[in-house]
């Protein structure tokens, strides 16, 4: 059996950072194609074109998958912010939506056991899913110039398996992936 594609619609550069160091390298080995599409900044019209371009790949042969992952921000609910999506993407799929809890934020320090956090001079989180940007950049210790190189820094010493029991919407969206 070929090889199929994998697209995934992400918000920002936080979230692709992600995807390439924690997931990626994972999954590569059973797609002949992944691509990242960051969405947030985009027209919905386009995106909803983007989208259908996938699904047209399936009818002539080429089997072709996405995912869309948001975060759930303000909304009251995950079910709240798929109704949004949902408003906003016309034909988007609800099981190819994955909510992150509540930010992307959280599913990078989901990832870093005791020992790790110790060495980084973070407190021990035993779940990150109320984590959000601003409780994320507090965190950040003064020795990282940038969030950008606290989270390359996370990412070195992510742990997939610490991730999964620390952060309940990191969890689904791992078991979608059958990681």
């Amino acid at each position: 059996m070929d090889k199929k594609r994998l697209y995934f619609f992400v918000e920002g550069d936080d979230d692709e950072r992600f995807l390439k160091s924690v997931v990626i390298p994972v999954i590569e080995k059973h797609y002949q194609f992944i691509q990242i599409y960051q969405y947030a900044q985009k027209k919905p019209e386009k995106v909803t074109a983007f989208l259908k371009t996938i699904r047209s790949l399936n009818s002539r042969g080429i089997e072709s998958d996405y995912m869309m992952i948001a975060d759930i921000n303000s909304a009251p609910c995950v079910t709240g912010k798929k109704k949004l999506i949902f408003e906003k993407y016309d034909g988007i799929s609800d099981e190819k939506i994955v909510i992150v809890i509540k930010e992307i934020e959280s599913w990078y320090l989901a990832g870093l056991n005791a020992s790790e956090s110790g060495k980084l001079g973070l407190p021990v989180l035993e779940a990150t899913d109320h984590i959000d940007k601003s409780g994320f950049d507090s965190l950040k210790p003064y020795k990282f110039q940038s969030r950008i190189d606290f989270m390359a820094e996370i990412l070195r010493h992510f742990s997939r398996e610490t991730a999964g029991d620390r952060n309940v919407s990191l969890r689904y969206f791992f078991s979608k992936l059958k990681l």
